[in-house]
């Protein structure tokens, strides 16, 4: 036939695992006088490094099934090179770190996982086809005065009740973020004093950042409520898009910041 010659009984590779004494990433041979030689699938002649396999591949070989070698030979150079990496704990961080009073740490960090629980419940919902739910999450927990809604709903407030009391205190110019980074608060943070609420303790570029991430959800929001009962594939291609800009907001400043 035209396909490739099969390989010797006496060689075969041990991919990711399988013997005792063989590594991953490795071929098992055995030379002229019987000898057995571990070499690497990428290199051959150089012996293979010694890796941490996490799965086991059958063994390549004239009885079996046998994988493409370059199928082998990628999985071998992926494993290598991820051998080889820098832990992130080992790197050097860069961003800049921002210093909180303890209570307000406390409280802005259980924010952030609120708002993680948040971006959960907003894909669950589009998973469901349910535009409306996933349009209310962010309308309520993630736009400009958030706070405020949240506490409408601990009030057990409907999403229809909230977002008509929002509109109405929107017309008086509460919750409408437009307070960011103005007035003098307390605190001994590093963001000059200025903001109402954690942004008094933030750096600007900090601030400016939380602003972008209430502006894109609420944006989403808008567009969301927008689609029709039934969504389509151009809906949710919209929809993803949209959240993609909330969620970009959230690792630009977990990028660029770090609490210390």
């Amino acid at each position: 036939g035209t396909g490739p010659l099969p390989l010797p009984a006496t060689h075969g590779s041990i991919l990711l695992g399988g013997r005792e004494g063989e590594r991953a990433g490795a071929v098992r041979s055995e030379n002229a006088l019987g000898a057995t030689e571990v070499t690497c699938v990428i290199c051959p002649g150089k012996a293979a490094a010694s890796l941490s396999p996490s799965f086991v591949l059958r063994n390549q070989r004239p009885d079996t099934p046998a994988m493409p070698r370059l199928q082998a030979a990628a999985i071998g150079l992926l494993l290598t090179l991820s051998a080889g990496a820098v832990p992130l704990s080992a790197a050097e961080d860069l961003r800049e770190p921002v210093a909180l009073p303890p209570e307000i740490k406390d409280a802005f960090l259980a924010e952030m996982r609120g708002h993680m629980g948040n971006l959960d419940d907003i894909l669950a919902a589009l998973a469901e086809g349910d535009f409306k739910s996933a349009a209310d999450i962010a309308d309520i927990t993630m736009d400009f005065g958030h706070r405020i809604w949240e506490g409408l709903a601990a009030q057990g407030m409907s999403a229809e009740e909230i977002l008509a009391m929002k509109k109405s205190m929107r017309g008086l110019g509460i919750g409408t973020g437009k307070h960011q980074g103005r007035g003098q608060g307390q605190g001994g943070g590093q963001g000059g004093g200025q903001g109402r609420g954690f942004g008094r303790y933030m750096p600007e570029g900090f601030r400016a950042m939380g602003q972008g991430f209430h502006e894109a959800a609420a944006s989403f929001a808008v567009a969301l409520r927008a689609m029709g009962p039934e969504p389509s594939a151009a809906d949710y291609r919209t929809a993803i898009g949209l959240l993609g800009e909330v969620t970009a907001a959230c690792r630009g400043c977990h990028d660029a910041y770090r609490l210390e």
